[in-house]
């Protein structure tokens, strides 16, 4: 009976809160509550119910009361419930509700039993026989429900609390009745037997149990209501000293009625109007939603029992919605030819020629100003094992290196001819602290002399020295240029070999175009963080540029190390660019190559040639007249040049002088060249340029780069065919 009371109650409580929301909906609610449930009251009433009464009994007799009854386990009745009710909020969901009123708990216990075979008085039949214990209890208390109710489904309402009660009236009357057969009696020729009545022994003062519940308020009237109710009561304790509860189940109703004025109440309602506007946002992470403005706008409305002020609030949001930053790059790849001007789509092409180049040695020693120290003469002193090792060869092909390595080719070239003698005649510039110093000159002599005897053995007795003050063809004293190259020591020798100009056999590398240049340019809508610029020749990363300006501009020379290796590949040249948020972004430009060495074009019979270059022994200053010395180079150029060579005159001047005297100079210089080689090269196959200072190809800020640059290139260039 318990069990199936409370299934019972769980099933009308949950059929009661779809039941509100279909009456709310059929009603047309709005946001605004009613008033009952909005307004919080405090209610007084009056309830009434009919118990449908469960007794759960587990005894044979009450305590001193004879009884055969195997066991009493179980019985029913009914009752009637009534009092008073008294409810007070604490929120619009939950509430105290306290009732004080009178419940009857009656029920009647029953048990049929077998006592046994009797005989029929009608015969001598043996039948069985049965006889009923029946237990009448009146059980009526006054007591106090004290529930916590819960309003979370508008008009229904759920209680749980607890039941304390006083019995006004506890009785009993128990009878054991035969039932059958009919015509049996007990011994004393009654049918009935233990009958007994009064009241319960060793009952229980107090009636304790639980308490659930469910009910609807319905408005009736003005801040009136009839709530129909189901309610179980579960008891704690026993009737009496023996196993015995009486639980109930109550139907019925309350009547309730609202405390309190009759001014109308303000009824608080709040109504959201939320509009949101979608904006892509570039770069964003994670969408963002933030509201943009608010306002709110109250009315008021009046009804019969209450006034409705209901607050409109608007708000308007932008929904940030996140996009990647734009990132966009470009690539473009120039060569630069020697003038400097861009090349679109380059094709590099490096070509190895073989140069033979005669560069003049020149016979002078230059030193500073009041000093003999040859350190400061920029000349390339050996040592003893250094000078065992060094060779004409291991010269560079350039006449500032042939100079500062004068001293050791003329020890080289004495070493070789013993019989060789030289002079060394000392100079000054006959000014300041120079001015008349022959002894200075001597000095400057004798340091030459001793770097020759000491480092390349050469004997004393083969040098001579002498000591000037001007050289016999002094440059222009008066200015510092000139000045400098007049503080000298020259070299002078019978034997025009050793101081032959020097021959120098190399390849020489060219690439066309010599230089290439990448311009790079990003947008980065997110701003640029980073960027780099590879060359690449398959793996080999050649060069690497980086920076962080959204426009990259990098030039560089072909032939600077770390140069092409690969003869097939050809370069990529790769723009890598890198915004703020992350991105990266590639681009690529492939760049073809094609390296021509000298083993390539001889075993692929490609155009190939052979240069050679014969540079004058050096012209006194402002001269332009061949010596005997010049001469002999003349010579050995007519015999270079071939029936197909190609022989090219340049005539140079140092910067002393104005550049159209220098031209002039230049020019008076070539022609005596070009008159000297007579018919070993046709009109049509020379050609005659003079440059002058225009071209300084030596520094002109040392007295061995002037003097090298007053000087007559001849260039001969003879196709070779294997």
């Amino acid at each position: 009976m318990k069990l199936t009371s409370a299934i019972l109650l769980a099933g009308l409580l949950f059929a009661m809160v779809p039941l509100n929301r279909s009456l709310a909906q059929n009603a047309g609610t709005t946001n605004a509550a009613d008033p009952a449930d909005t307004v919080l009251w405090n209610y007084i009433g009056l309830y009434g119910g009919f118990n449908l009464n469960s007794h759960t009994a587990d005894f044979r007799a009450l305590p001193g009361v004879p009884n055969c009854c195997p066991q009493f386990a179980d019985g029913s009745g009914t009752g009637l419930a009534f009092g008073l009710l008294y409810e007070f909020p604490f929120s619009r969901q939950w509430w105290f509700e306290m009732r004080a009123g009178y419940s009857q708990r009656d029920a009647e216990l029953s048990r049929e039993e077998n006592i046994g075979n009797a005989e029929e008085l009608s015969g001598n039949t043996s039948v069985p026989a049965f006889s009923e214990h029946t237990l009448d209890a009146t059980l009526n208390y006054i007591g106090l429900e004290p529930t916590a109710e819960f309003r979370g489904f508008g008009p229904v309402s759920i209680n749980a609390g607890i039941v304390l009660g006083f019995w006004m009236t506890s009785e009993y009357d128990q009878i054991e009745t035969l039932t059958r057969p009919s015509d049996v009696t007990f011994l004393d020729g009654s049918r009935e037997r233990n009958a007994s009545a009064g009241e319960i022994p060793e009952k229980e003062s107090m009636y304790m149990g639980a308490v659930l519940g469910a009910g609807y308020d319905l408005p009736v009237g003005e801040r009136m209501f009839l709530a129909p109710e189901i309610r179980l009561h579960v008891p704690f304790n026993d009737v009496a000293s023996v196993s015995w509860k009486a639980e109930a189940i109550q139907l019925g109703a309350s009547f309730k009625m609202q405390l309190g004025s009759l001014e109308k109440d303000i009824v608080l309602d709040t109504i959201y109007i939320r509009d949101t506007v979608e904006t892509i946002v570039a770069g964003l992470k994670t969408r963002k939603l933030e509201m943009v403005d608010s306002r709110d706008e109250t009315t008021t409305e009046e009804f019969d029992d209450y006034i409705l002020e209901r607050t409109t609030i608007t708000e308007n949001y932008r929904l940030d919605i996140p996009r990647p930053f734009v990132l966009e790059s470009s690539l473009a790849v120039y060569g630069i030819d020697k003038n400097g001007r861009r090349i679109e789509n380059p094709k590099v092409v490096i070509e190895e020629t073989e140069i033979f180049e005669t560069l003049p040695l020149l016979p002078h020693v230059f030193f500073e100003q009041g000093s003999a120290d040859l350190g400061g003469a920029r000349i390339n002193e050996l040592d003893n094992v250094e000078a065992s090792k060094f060779t004409i060869n291991s010269i560079p092909a350039s006449a500032l290196k042939v100079y500062a390595n004068s001293l050791n080719v003329v020890g080289l070239r004495l070493r070789e001819n013993p019989g060789t003698s030289i002079t060394l005649r000392g100079h000054n510039n006959n000014l300041g602290e120079e001015k008349g110093n022959t002894q200075l000159s001597q000095q400057r002599a004798e340091a030459v002399k001793t770097y020759l005897v000491n480092v390349w053995g050469i004997d004393a007795g083969r040098i001579s020295t002498q000591s000037r003050n001007l050289p016999d063809k002094p440059s222009n004293n008066t200015t510092e240029d000139g000045q400098a190259e007049n503080r000298r020591v020259e070299i002078l020798s019978s034997n025009a070999d050793l101081l032959q100009p020097v021959s120098i056999e190399e390849v020489e590398v060219e690439a066309i175009p010599s230089e290439l240049e990448a311009v790079g340019t990003t947008y980065a809508e997110g701003g640029l963080d980073s960027y780099t610029l590879d060359v690449m020749q398959g793996r080999a990363r050649l060069r690497s540029f980086d920076g962080g300006d959204t426009s990259a501009v990098h030039r560089w020379a072909v032939l600077d190390e770390p140069r092409p290796a690969d003869e097939k590949q050809n370069l990529t040249v790769r723009y890598t660019s890198n915004d703020e948020s992350g991105q990266k972004v590639e681009q690529t430009v492939d760049v073809p190559l094609e390296q021509l060495t000298l083993t390539v074009k001889r075993a692929e019979l490609k155009d190939d040639k052979r240069i050679e270059i014969f540079s004058l022994i050096l012209f006194d200053f402002g001269k332009a007249t061949l010596d005997s010395r010049n001469r002999r180079i003349m010579d050995r150029v007519r015999a270079a040049i071939e029936p197909n060579s190609t022989v090219k005159i340049y005539g140079y001047a140092d910067r002393q002088g104005e550049a159209d005297y220098n031209r002039a100079l230049a020019r008076k210089r070539s022609a005596e060249a070009r008159a000297a080689l007579g018919n070993a090269v046709s009109e049509d196959r020379v050609e005659v340029i003079a440059i002058g200072s225009d071209q300084l190809i030596y520094d002109n800020d040392l007295p061995e780069g002037r003097s090298y640059s007053r000087t007559v290139r001849i260039v001969i260039e003879t196709p070779v065919s294997e």
